[in-house]
């Protein structure tokens, strides 16, 4: 996904083993992700996770795997070191994804503003991000504090932003976008990769957001 900075091979992504059960979890949140997908979409932060029910999409990432995946019609590497610029006209897309990203970027203004930019009037930004007011989340935090916090954590590609619902509703409002529909995916057992679908959103560990672009 994009801009997590991790040293891994793009090899070691796409052979990652999954239960069933993070399966299970994982598929729901895509599936949803894809519903509203229409006309020319683009795909940000695909590569660890591509989406096998979109059609026809442009993925955006800052590498390219190895093996391209066969629903997608192109693969476009980014340089998030460089100024946050991605290489599409104004207006050239129908709708924009990002599937577990915006919790990743530290810039969340240049993000905002480009995805802004790229996309039509009208256009579709479908995200998915962690809720942290999941019972999941609430749970991690308190084990982080039992166990003692880490300070030394700040390696780039780490969680730096959480929103809450009525932030992120804020936050896409203030950048031109109008919040239509929330769903959940699933909720995680904590320390685990079970997933179970859930579209209860106060409870749901992972919430998406469907907004469309105001222009």
């Amino acid at each position: 996904m994009l801009n997590r900075g991790i040293k891994v091979s793009n090899q070691k992504v796409q052979n990652r083993k999954y239960s069933w059960v993070y399966k299970w979890g994982e598929l729901t949140r895509l599936k949803k992700l894809a519903k509203f997908s229409n006309g020319k979409v683009l795909d940000i932060g695909y590569s660890g996770q591509p989406n096998p029910f979109l059609k026809g999409a442009y993925g955006l990432d800052v590498y390219v795997p190895d093996k391209k995946p066969q629903n997608y019609i192109k693969l476009v590497k980014v340089n998030t070191n460089k100024p946050y610029r991605y290489p599409f006209k104004d207006n050239f897309f129908d709708c924009v994804i990002a599937g577990e990203v915006i919790e990743h970027i530290p810039n969340l203004d240049a993000f905002m503003k480009e995805v802004h930019r790229i996309l039509k009037h009208n256009g579709i930004f479908c995200l998915s991000t962690p809720n942290p007011e999941s019972p999941v989340e609430v749970l991690i935090h308190l084990w982080h504090w039992i166990k003692g916090y880490d300070f030394t954590n700040g390696a780039k590609g780490y969680h730096v932003h959480e929103f809450p619902t009525t932030n992120m509703i804020s936050l896409l409002n203030i950048y031109g976008f109008k919040p239509f529909k929330i769903e959940g995916s699933y909720i995680q057992i904590p320390f685990t990769q079970i997933q179970i679908p859930l579209n209860l959103v106060p409870l749901t560990y992972c919430t998406i957001y469907l907004a469309r672009c105001k222009k």
